[in-house]
Formats: structure tokens, C-alpha cells, sequence
């Protein structure tokens, strides 16, 4: 099961009041009548008549201070999304501040988060007080979520005039790629790729010296033995025996073969995930990890550079988020992945029904589901979502 990791979202500053609303709801248009009907009769019967009408007006007067007392000086924000790293579920955290009046029944509400509407019920909040709502929900698992307008609604004291707050707030989140588990099936591929790699950490002695080798176009100094290539005239590298181990690089091919709506096209999804699952489980295995995703807009391909640790698993997640699919892409347009003699990093390639030219250590198709891949959670179990 993954964990809720939080992203902070500095926007209570951008928040905004559009507009105040106040209406009766069906209770508060009975009484109206009733106040207004019995105006009349009251003048001219009078008596006990007209206490009737008077009292339903007074009513009516109290409850619309009270209600405008109760939202004055409130408000409403985002503050941040809790994000299961596992499942698509999103938590949306709202700030709600009292200004100078308890609140009382009030009912957060937003209007629109990727045309949906999550909300929370603040029971009773000191003056001046804040609290943050927890509002659930489950939305698309990546991508931008976008929250346009939050609303404080309250029927408070007597449910007989319901107020409304509306605020405007955009904020833009990016939802990184949903990470599942790999299945039995992924063990002999990653043996595969890399001989000696553990999935579930870095072995044992990757650390210590192998032995020395030419640096490289486009590698760091960090390794670099100065005393050595100042004797030789040329850079020489100190090699660690997880160095010595080929590179995996992942390309991930976007052209997708359905006529479908492209954002509905769930194998492309399956795809980023266990693209994302991949990297996180050679990366763990110590290994250097590069990610290419071909033909990724006009300019090129977008890639990152093979990195081992966290970092390169945060750029790479990052990446991941923003990818779209291509639909009716013609395969010519993708440049020739030929084999290169020299190379020494082992190409997987990951593409959800057609494929570009090229030769690969492997292939991995969402839609022949050649590697197994669960997501967990709380409400139910979603095997094989990404089943390539």
C-alpha cells in the first residue's frame, strides 16, 4: 500500500471573494408567505391574529443576522493535496478561517476539481479560528488537477435562509503517475536486464572500488582520478562495482492505436505506470537509470540522463506526470533506434499497442500484458491496472 505524501500549495494569498448569495430555502419561503398573507388580516382583525404574522417576520429577521453574522469575515483556501503514491485517491486539504463570528454548520464546497465536487462540514469553529477539511476524493491519477472556485455555504441557525460565499482560486497540482508492485513475472525480466541487481535495495559492496576505465563524453569528476590522468594525459575514472554494471534505459513510446478519447485511453496510463514502477524498482536495485519518452512534442524527445538515488527518481516521476499520449502517429516520424555496437546500457522499451523501429532488450506492451503490476488500497484491490 503506498503512502500519503503531502504537496504544500501557496495560495492563500491568491484567494479572492466573487460574490455573496442569500436566499430562502423552502422552510424560509413558508414562513415568508405566511408573514406576508397574514400582514393584512392582522390590520384589520388585530388582536391575537396579528401575532401570528409578527412573529414569523421577526423569525425571518433573526435568522438573517445570525446567518450573516455567521459567514462574516470567513474564509476558504486550499492549503494542500495528500496524494496516495499507490492509488488515484487524492485528499484535498481546505483552510477554513473565522473571522469575527463562530462558525456554525457551514458546508465547504468546491465547485470544480476536474468536474468534481468534494466537500466538508465544519461542525463549529471559534472566532478567529482556523481549521483544515480533509475532503477525499478519487480523480484522475495523473496529470494537472486544477480547483477554480470554492464555496462557504450555511443554512445556519435555523435552516430557514441558506447563505452562500463564492471565492475564486486556481491552483494547479501535478499528480505524478500512479506506482504499483510488481508482479512474479517482472523478477526474470529485471535479472534480465541486470545480472546481480536486487529489487529490494542496493546490494551489498556496490559502494567499493572495481577498478579504472577512460572517462566518458557527458559523466561527472566526481570519480575522476586526477593523479592518474594528470600521469597519463587523459581522464581515468575510478570505477564502484555498481558502475560496472550496464545502464537500463526506459523509452517510453506514447502513440496509442485507440480511436478513443485520448485522455480515456487507459492502456497509455498502464504504460506510465509501469514505467514509473520500473524505475523505482532498478533504481533501488542500485542500478543507473535513464528515461527517454520518444517523440514527446515538435522539438524531440524528451530524456533524462541515467542517475542513481532519489533525485533521479523525483525528475523522472516529474517527467512521467506531464507526458500525453499521441494517437494516429505515423511510426516513420520517430527517429531509427538502431543498435549501437559501443553501447552498454541494456534499452527496454515500454508502448501500449504500436511500437517504433528500433532494437530492444525487451518490449513491454500494455496491451499483451507481458509483466504483471497490482495497486493496493483501502477500498479495494485493483489487480493487474497496469498489467504490462
Amino acid at each position: 500500500m503506498g503512502t500519503l505524501a503531502t504537496q504544500a500549495v501557496d495560495a492563500l494569498a491568491n484567494v479572492e471573494l466573487e460574490s455573496t448569495q442569500a436566499r430562502l430555502t423552502t422552510a424560509g419561503r413558508a414562513l415568508a408567505i405566511v408573514a406576508i398573507a397574514g400582514f393584512l388580516p392582522s390590520l384589520v382583525i388585530g388582536g391575537a391574529v396579528a401575532t401570528v404574522p409578527a412573529a414569523a417576520g421577526a423569525l425571518l429577521l433573526v435568522a438573517a443576522a445570525a446567518s450573516w453574522r455567521n459567514l462574516r469575515g470567513a474564509s476558504v483556501a486550499v492549503r494542500g493535496f495528500l496524494r496516495e503514491t499507490a492509488t488515484a485517491r487524492v485528499v484535498l486539504e481546505t483552510a477554513v478561517c473565522a473571522g469575527g463570528a463562530t462558525l456554525r454548520d457551514v458546508i465547504v464546497l468546491h465547485e470544480r476539481i476536474d468536474h468534481a465536487s468534494p466537500r466538508g462540514l465544519v461542525a463549529q469553529l471559534p472566532a478567529g479560528g482556523i481549521c483544515v477539511l480533509a475532503c477525499p476524493h478519487r480523480m484522475q491519477p495523473r496529470g494537472h488537477i486544477r480547483v477554480h472556485r470554492a464555496t462557504l455555504r450555511s443554512t445556519y441557525p435555523f435552516g430557514l435562509i441558506e447563505r452562500r460565499q463564492h471565492y475564486r482560486q486556481v491552483v494547479d497540482h501535478l499528480s505524478r503517475p500512479r506506482l504499483g508492485r510488481l508482479g512474479p513475472g517482472a523478477a526474470q525480466l529485471l535479472a534480465a536486464l541486470a545480472p546481480g541487481a536486487e529489487a529490494g535495495g542496493a546490494r551489498r559492496g556496490w559502494d567499493e572500488f572495481h577498478g579504472l576505465r577512460p572517462w566518458r563524453e557527458g559523466e561527472g569528476t566526481r570519480l575522476v582520478h586526477w593523479r592518474l590522468s594528470a600521469r597519463t594525459g587523459r581522464r581515468v575514472v575510478r570505477e564502484l562495482v555498481g558502475d560496472a554494471l550496464p545502464p537500463v534505459h526506459l523509452y517510453l513510446w506514447p502513440g496509442v492505436r485507440s480511436r478513443r478519447t485520448v485522455r480515456l485511453h487507459r492502456t497509455f496510463e498502464e504504460a506510465v505506470s509501469l514505467t514509473a514502477t520500473l524505475a523505482r524498482s532498478l533504481l533501488r536495485g542500485g542500478l543507473r537509470v535513464r528515461l527517454t519518452v520518444l517523440d514527446v512534442d515538435v522539438d524531440g524527445d524528451l530524456s533524462i540522463d541515467g542517475r542513481r538515488g532519489p533525485m533521479a527518481f523525483e525528475s523522472m516521476l516529474d517527467a512521467l506526470a506531464r507526458v500525453q499520449p499521441r494517437q494516429e502517429r505515423e511510426l516513420g516520424q520517430v527517429r531509427h533506434l538502431a543498435s549501437d555496437p559501443r553501447r552498454r546500457e541494456r534499452r527496454v522499451l515500454i508502448c501500449s499497442g504500436d511500437r517504433p523501429d528500433g532494437e530492444f532488450d525487451a518490449v513491454l506492451d500494455a496491451e499483451a500484458r507481458d509483466v504483471d503490476l497490482w495497486f493496493e488500497s483501502p477500498h479495494d484491490t485493483i489487480a493487474a491496472a497496469a498489467r504490462t
